[in-house]
């Protein structure tokens, strides 16, 4: 089995603020540089998808050079179910 490798420091998200997407407003998600893991739970609805599309949004997408104003549509296919015109 090959070794685990661990995330390079300047990789590692330290902290989301996330102020108006979807359902959810003013939630600040710190993530601890001890720990290697964090779980993300809730019941249905909460929001769960919602944290994780705006984690994948703090990365910039393959096609593009610049991180900059990078949209959802970016990185996920639009369809019904991923409608964000009301998010803030």
């Amino acid at each position: 089995m090959a070794a685990r490798q661990n995330i390079p420091a300047q990789l590692r998200l330290k902290e989301i603020q996330i102020q108006s997407l979807k359902g959810i407003s003013n939630c600040t998600i710190t993530f601890p540089a001890d720990r290697k893991v964090t779980a993300i739970m809730g019941m249905n609805g909460s929001g769960k998808s919602t944290i994780i599309h705006a984690l994948a949004c703090c990365y910039k997408p393959r096609n593009k050079t610049s991180k900059e104003n990078n949209r959802f549509s970016d990185f996920f296919t639009p369809h019904d179910d991923n409608n964000w015109r009301d998010s803030g």
